[in-house]
């Protein structure tokens, strides 16, 4: 068992150094797709339960019937909530990890926004910007004692600006962190080469 989990673990970082080379050289594509977002949000939650409460956590999700629909890249959108959720249960040990998805006005239109919350050990002020960069973490003792490469974060704002949103931050050491993606409801389908 030792040894799948080892090569799903190594396979899991070929992954992200194939995507963070693929961005850096422009190449990476939206497939863009219609789909309903309560699926997704709901698919997660089956996902990550078992994950949330490996650690004593308490997984919780919030989120209406106006969510609809969205046009976007289903696969990269579900990489990017699937890091910050794992990152939610690697960080906070028997407290709350809460997700909440709604659709908020934005520039004339609607925006996908999507909530992660968490009551883990939180981040510095001054570190926040710099885990958005490739091979980032808190600082070496976060890399020691949790693992990590420190792409996932990266990636997710790299995929989060290609398919035309952003994601943030905030947090408070001792108290948990949060970091919100938002996307519009509608993507084209475009290339990051053109």
């Amino acid at each position: 068992r030792s040894v799948l989990a080892a090569a799903h673990h190594l396979q899991a970082i070929v992954d992200d150094v194939l995507d963070l080379t693929k961005i850096e050289a422009g190449k990476l594509d939206i497939n863009a797709e219609v789909f309903p977002v309560i699926e997704l949000v709901e698919n997660l939650g089956t996902v990550c339960v078992p994950l949330a409460r490996r650690g004593g956590n308490t997984l919780k999700l919030k989120y209406g019937r106006e969510l609809g629909y969205i046009r976007t890249d289903r696969t990269k959108l579900n990489r990017v909530l699937l890091d910050l959720l794992s990152n939610a249960c690697k960080f906070t040990h028997e407290g709350t990890i809460a997700v909440r998805a709604g659709v908020v006005p934005r520039g004339g239109g609607e925006w996908l926004e999507i909530e992660v919350r968490d009551s883990g050990i939180g981040i510095p002020d001054d570190r926040l910007e710099e885990l958005f960069e490739p091979f980032r973490q808190a600082d070496e003792s976060t890399t020691r004692k949790y693992g990590g490469t420190g792409l996932g974060l990266a990636i997710t704002r790299s995929f989060c600006e290609l398919m035309g949103g952003s994601v943030e931050a905030r947090s408070i050491v001792g108290v948990g962190s949060t970091f919100v993606v938002r996307l519009p409801r509608e993507v084209a389908a475009i290339s990051s080469d053109g």
